[in-house]
């Protein structure tokens, strides 16, 4: 089996993760989280990480309308409203993609979802 490590690239890779890896024009995206700890709305939360999407993806060429899956770590099932809530009122009128939505412990207080 041949490897092409040229064909991966890692997009601000950290010490512990990549915040993002493009390979075979597929952009996978780190667990973005809203890390300012001043925002405890969760539509607002919601609206600083589709923000920070959207920068990746338009860096690579793409849109949330390419976009084929995304996976929701929420820490708290009752801001779901609030975070759907905004999902569809973000910019992006494209078809809806795949989405699952898991509630979870986070790293953190300060994190509402990743």
């Amino acid at each position: 089996m041949t490897h092409h490590d040229e064909d991966i690239r890692h997009v601000v890779s950290g010490e512990l993760a990549s915040s993002a890896v493009l390979h075979a024009d597929i952009l996978d995206l780190s667990g973005l989280t809203e890390e300012s700890g001043g925002v405890n709305d969760a539509n607002e939360h919601t609206f600083i990480i589709l923000s920070e999407v959207d920068g990746y993806l338009k860096r690579y060429g793409s849109n949330r309308q390419r976009l084929l899956q995304v996976q929701i770590w929420i820490s708290n099932m009752e801001d779901f409203d609030a975070m759907n809530r905004a999902w569809v009122e973000s910019p992006g009128d494209g078809p809806r993609l795949a989405e699952a939505c898991l509630q979870a412990e986070l790293a953190g207080p300060m994190y509402r979802w990743q």
